[in-house]
This record gives structure tokens, C-alpha cells and sequence, in this order.
């Protein structure tokens, strides 16, 4: 029988208005065999979640390895699901571990929204000396009808008047996976970032990411890979971004794909950017006007000091028909770089 899930909140933590020392959690949660999440509803997995002012967490740890977090044969219309979130909203949290394994297969996501990994800074949330380490898989569940998929994505946001949205001594690394499915008329994002806002300030951010999408027929679809926003008056020092994304065994139709994409804009100071990336596209055919960039680096009205960018691109055994490739475009405007 298939049931309809409503609100399902697994095995998280949510701290509100209250100070915690030394917390220590250990999950594994999974959703499985015929269940329907239907019509705006939502499911949360191994969710992190520190809110209010008065909030104050340190050092916590939680882990959602080994298959942590499952869905497994189920189909997903019109809903909403996130697996192993971490948001910091108004609190404060500090020496901090989170680790968690996301995994997601053989189901469809139709119009839905799913995210793996997700990490979430806004409105005067402060996050320091913390690791989060993730590993997302999307297996056999076709993408489609307008769904947007993410994994391992870092938002920074502020809105809070008077007060910082701040990052300071903070390791990401994540392994994320797309592989054996249709991604139709959808929107994917693999390990993104963006640093938005009055008041962020960013310092000592180190990211890795590893990201994966094999044996997929991409069709009327936008795909980003570490891509990176950093814009709106926001303030960024130090921050150093390894990523490997690849495309392998499949199509690209009346797409658009991005592998690592830099972007600085909007009054930003940015000091001490050193991003590496590696971008290889292989046995894929790009076709019917489709758009690809593997390392595109944007600037505009922005101040930057000591940008290092290294590139290491590679489209091969592919074809491309009636479309456009573009490897390491630079385009900087109204900008002062030092």
C-alpha cells in the first residue's frame, strides 16, 4: 500500500534559544519501498539546525554515515525533501563535526525539490571551526516536470539589519553522485556556493568537492557544477576551493552545463581566492544548441586581491552538433584586481 507522507522531520536536531556544550548523535533513517510523498509535502532526514539569538552550540558532533540517510523506491511528486541539512539561522555554532551519507535511488522525483548536504548560513548565524563532510548519491531515479535537485551546496544569506552573517575556520568536503537516470526540463546543482549579502563575512573557507554525474541523458535542463556566487557587498578572505567535477557516458540536448564557475560581483571585497579545478566531459554528445562552460571566471564591480585560479579542462571520445563549447573564459568589468 502507498502511503502519503505530510511532514516527516528524522532524527534531527534542532537546537532554539538555549546553549548546548558537547552533544553527540548517532542516526540512520530511511524511507523505502512504495511510499508516495506527494502534493507539497515534506520529508527531512538527518537535519541540523541551530535558531534564535540566544542559541549556542559547541562542539557538536553528528554522524549520519554509513547509509545514514535513505529513500529508496519511492516516488516523489510535487514535494519536498531534504537529507542531511545543516542550518545556522540567527545562532551561534562552533567546533563542530557533522558527517553524513545521503543516498537516493531507484524512485522518480517529479516536480519536486530535493537536496543533499545542504549547508545554510543567514541572518546573523555565525558558524566557526567546523567540519562537515558529506557523501551524496542520486541513483536510477529519473529527474523531471521542473524538479530542482542540489547536493552539498553552502549558502550564505544575510538579512538581518545590524549584524553579520559569519564563517570563519571551516572545512567542507563531499563526494556527490548523479549516475543512471533523465534529467528532463529540471534543475541540478552539485557542491555550489554562495556568499550573498550585507554582512557576510567569510574567512578561512576550505572546500572540496569530488562531483559525479555518469551514465545520464541531460534533455532541456540547466547543470551546474562548484559553481561559485560570491556577491552583494559581501566580504570574503581566504578561501580555497578543490574541486574534480566530470560528465561521463551520455547527453547533453538543449542544456546548459557549467563546470566550475567563478563569479564575484555586486561591491564585493574579495582577498586571497585560490580555486583548483579539474573539469573533464567524456563519451557524451552535446547537441541541439546546447551551452557548456568548464571554467568561466566573471567579474564585475568588484574589488579582488590576489585571485589564483588553476585549470585543467578536458572534453574527449565526444561529439558536438549545432552547440557551443567554451574552456577557461575570463571577462572582468569595472573591477580593481590587486
Amino acid at each position: 500500500m502507498k502511503k502519503t507522507i505530510l511532514i516527516s522531520i528524522m532524527a534531527s536536531a534542532v537546537v532554539f534559544g538555549a546553549e548546548v556544550t558537547s552533544l553527540t548523535e548517532n542516526m540512520t533513517n530511511t524511507i523505502k519501498n512504495g511510499t508516495l510523498i506527494t502534493n507539497s509535502s515534506t520529508v527531512e532526514q538527518g537535519k541540523t539546525e541551530i535558531t534564535g539569538g540566544d542559541s549556542k552550540v559547541n562542539g557538536l558532533t553528528i554522524m549520519d554515515k554509513d547509509r545514514g540517510n535513505v529513500i529508496n523506491s519511492i516516488e516523489i511528486s510535487s514535494g519536498n525533501i531534504d537529507q542531511g541539512k545543516t542550518k545556522v539561522n540567527n545562532g551561534k555554532i562552533s567546533n563542530t563535526n557533522i558527517t553524513s551519507d545521503s543516498i537516493m535511488r531507484n524512485g522518480d522525483v517529479d516536480g519536486s525539490s530535493v537536496s543533499q548536504g545542504k549547508t545554510e548560513v543567514m541572518n546573523g548565524g555565525v558558524l566557526y571551526n567546523t567540519k562537515i563532510v558529506s557523501d551524496n548519491k542520486i541513483q536510477n531515479s529519473d529527474i523531471q516536470n521542473s524538479s530542482d535537485v542540489s547536493q552539498a551546496s553552502l549558502s550564505i544569506n544575510n538579512r538581518a539589519k545590524n549584524t553579520n552573517a559569519e564563517l570563519a575556520g571551516v572545512d567542507i568536503k563531499s563526494k556527490n553522485v548523479i549516475r543512471g537516470l533523465t534529467i528532463d526540463n529540471s534543475n541540478v546543482k552539485q557542491s555550489n556556493i554562495e556568499l550573498n549579502g550585507d554582512g557576510v563575512v567569510v574567512s578561512n573557507l576550505h572546500v572540496e568537492h569530488t562531483n559525479t554525474i555518469n551514465n545520464n541523458d541531460i534533455t532541456n535542463s540547466n547543470v551546474t557544477q562548484a559553481e561559485i556566487l560570491i556577491k552583494g557587498n559581501a566580504q570574503v578572505r581566504d578561501l580555497t576551493h578543490k574541486v574534480t567535477n566530470e560528465i561521463e557516458n551520455g547527453s547533453i540536448t538543449d542544456s546548459s552545463v557549467e563546470q566550475s564557475l567563478v563569479e564575484i560581483s555586486g561591491n564585493t571585497i574579495a582577498n586571497t581566492i585560490d580555486v583548483g579545478a579539474t573539469n573533464n566531459i567524456e563519451g557524451t554528445d552535446i547537441e541541439n544548441s546546447s551551452l557548456v562552460s568548464q571554467n568561466g571566471v566573471y567579474i564585475s564591480n568588484s574589488k579582488v586581491n590576489n585571485l589564483n585560479i588553476r585549470q585543467n579542462n578536458s572534453l574527449k571520445n565526444s561529439t558536438v552538433t549545432s552547440s557551443t563549447v567554451s574552456q577557461g573564459d575570463t571577462i572582468i568589468g569595472d573591477t580593481i584586481i590587486e
